[in-house]
């Protein structure tokens, strides 16, 4: 499969690990060779792996839909991603809730 050089724009192969055109480096192909977390376990892992403090210390929550104030985490709902930001009060919504669609999966994080 072909995908756009994120530098110049020409199509190359995703395997590239650079762009022929341009020389650019073919950042996905670097996401997939540096273990960069793809799924919610992954993150959990990652994490653990670590050894950082507990979600309630960084107030990072992976995998749970936490709804109390001052937080911030991912979890998956169905097929879709939700990454949150719950404001400094609880009675007042959530800042930010954005879904993304599970085939987007993890690569942006």
């Amino acid at each position: 499969m072909q995908i756009k050089c994120e530098y110049c724009g020409s199509m190359i192969e995703e395997t590239a690990d650079k762009c022929p055109f341009c020389g650019a480096t073919n950042n996905a192909v670097k996401r997939t060779a540096d273990k960069t977390p793809k799924t919610i376990a992954e993150l959990q892992q990652w994490y653990q792996d670590r050894h950082l403090p507990p979600y309630e210390t960084t107030r990072f929550f992976i995998g749970i839909n936490y709804k109390k104030p001052k937080a911030f985490g991912i979890y998956q709902d169905g097929d879709q991603f939700i990454v949150y930001k719950n404001k400094a009060t609880a009675n007042v919504p959530s800042a930010i809730r954005v879904r993304m669609k599970l085939m987007l999966s993890m690569n942006f994080i």
